[in-house]
C-alpha cells in the first residue's frame, strides 16, 4: 500500500475519533524524517565510494559525479521538498543528497520540512474527505504511474535540452539528407493530424455510430475461442506492463551498444505518448463501448491507448532497426512486423469489444504524429553531434 494511502487513510480514523490529530502527525512525521535520513546516510557513506570504485566501468565518470554534484548542490532543495510527494522519488532525493556530501544541517531543514507538509497534507486530507478517504487510493493507483512518468520527462528533456545547447547549433551546416527527411517528416505529421482531427471533429458531432458499428459487426463476426486466444496476446503485448519491460530492455541495449541518444528518445517518446493519451482522454471523455465484451477495461476510450502506444514504441523500435541495419532485407523484415504487431494490437482491441474503431484509428494518428515529431528531434540532435564532432 503506498504511504499516501497510509496516511489518508489514518487521516480517516482521526475522522471518526480512532486516533488523536496531534499524536498522528507526529508518528508519520517521525516516521519519514527516519526513512529519509536512512537514505542519506546510506548515500553519503556507500554511495560515492561505490559510485568511483565501479562507475568506470559503466561509464560514470569522476566528471560525471562532480557535475550531478554540482547540479544537486543548485536545485537539491527544492527536490528534497518536492520529491516527497512523487511515489518512489523520496529517498532517491535523499540518496543522491548524500551521494553531494549535502551539509547535514541543510540536509535536515529541507527534508525535514518535506516530510512535515508530506505528513499534515495527507493527514488533513484524510480527515476532511472522511468517509471518501479511499479516492485518494484509486487516483493514486490511476495516475500515479503518469505523474511519475511527467517528472521522467522533464528530467530527461532538461538534460537534453542543455547537452543541446552545448553543440554547435548552425543551421547552414545541416546536411541536405536531414533537410529532406524533416521536410518529409512534416508532411507526414501534417497528415497524422488531419487524420485525427477528422475523428474528433466527427466524434463531437456524434457522426461515428454508423462508421464504428459496421467495423464492430463485420471484426466480432469473426470471434471464435481459438481466435479470442490469440487476440488476447496481442492486447497483452500492447498493456502498460508489456510496454514497460520491453522498454528496459531496449534501452538497456541501447545503452549497451553505446545508442545514448536513441534511448533516451525511446524514453521520452514512450513517456511523453502515454502522458498525451491520457490528456486526449481527459478531453474527449467518451465512454468505452459497452456490448459484447471479452475482457473488462477501465477508464475512457478515445482515443486508444493501447493503440496509441504501440503505434509509438513499436513503431520507434522500428526505425532505430532500420537507422542501425545495413541490408535491405532485415530492414523491410523489421518493417513488416512491426506495421503487422501494430494493426493486431489495433484490431484486437475492437475485437475483445473495449474499443471502438475510430477510438483505434485515432490512436493510431496521434501516435504517428508524436512519434514523427520525437524522431524528428531525433535527426536533429544526431545531426548537430556529427557536425559539432566533425567542427
Amino acid at each position: 500500500m503506498p504511504d499516501e494511502v497510509l496516511l489518508t487513510y489514518v487521516g480517516y480514523n482521526v475522522f471518526q475519533g480512532k486516533m488523536m490529530y496531534l499524536l498522528a502527525l507526529v508518528s508519520a512525521f517521525l516516521g519519514a524524517v527516519t526513512g529519509i535520513s536512512i537514505s542519506y546516510a546510506i548515500g553519503l557513506k556507500l554511495g560515492l565510494p561505490f559510485l568511483k570504485k565501479f562507475g568506470p566501468k559503466i561509464h560514470i565518470t569522476q566528471g560525471r559525479i562532480e557535475y550531478t554534484q554540482n547540479l544537486f548542490k543548485k536545485y537539491g532543495n527544492v527536490m528534497l521538498i518536492v520529491g516527497y510527494f512523487i511515489p518512489g522519488v523520496r529517498h532517491i532525493t535523499a540518496y543522491l543528497a548524500g551521494i553531494s556530501h549535502m551539509d547535514l544541517r541543510k540536509f535536515m531543514i529541507f527534508a525535514y520540512s518535506g516530510a512535515f507538509l508530506w505528513s499534515i497534507t495527507f493527514i488533513s486530507l484524510g480527515h476532511e474527505l472522511g468517509e471518501r478517504w479511499f479516492i485518494v487510493e484509486e487516483y493514486i493507483h490511476r495516475y500515479g504511474f503518469y505523474v511519475f512518468a511527467a517528472v521522467i520527462l522533464l528530467i530527461l528533456g532538461a538534460v537534453s535540452y542543455f547537452k543541446f545547447r552545448r553543440t554547435q547549433m548552425k543551421w547552414h551546416r545541416m546536411g541536405l539528407p536531414t533537410k529532406r527527411y524533416l521536410l518529409k517528416s512534416a508532411l507526414i505529421l501534417f497528415f497524422f493530424v488531419f487524420i485525427f482531427d477528422r475523428f474528433a471533429d466527427e466524434l463531437i458531432e456524434h457522426e461515428l455510430n454508423k462508421f464504428d458499428q459496421n467495423i464492430i459487426n463485420w471484426v466480432q463476426g469473426l470471434i471464435y475461442p481459438q481466435l479470442t486466444t490469440i487476440m488476447k496476446i496481442f492486447t497483452v503485448l500492447g498493456s502498460t506492463t508489456a510496454l514497460i519491460l520491453f522498454l528496459i530492455i531496449s534501452v538497456a541495449l541501447m545503452i549497451w551498444q553505446k545508442k545514448r541518444w536513441e534511448a533516451l528518445f525511446l524514453v521520452i517518446a514512450i513517456s511523453g505518448g502515454a502522458l498525451f493519451n491520457q490528456l486526449l482522454k481527459w478531453v474527449f471523455h467518451r465512454q468505452r463501448p459497452t456490448l459484447h465484451r471479452l475482457i473488462e477495461e477501465t477508464g475512457y476510450s478515445f482515443p486508444s491507448g493501447h493503440s496509441m502506444v504501440s503505434f509509438i514504441f513499436y513503431g520507434m523500435l522500428g526505425m532505430l532497426f532500420y537507422m542501425f541495419l545495413v541490408s535491405s532485407l532485415p530492414k523491410v523484415i523489421i518493417t513488416l512486423i512491426s506495421i503487422a504487431l501494430i494493426l493486431m494490437i489495433g484490431i484486437s482491441r475492437i475485437y475483445l469489444g473495449v474499443h471502438y474503431p475510430s477510438d483505434v484509428l485515432a490512436g493510431f494518428a496521434a501516435g504517428g504524429a508524436w512519434l514523427v515529431i520525437c524522431l524528428m528531434g531525433l535527426r536533429l540532435v544526431l545531426e548537430y553531434r556529427g557536425t559539432s564532432n566533425k567542427g
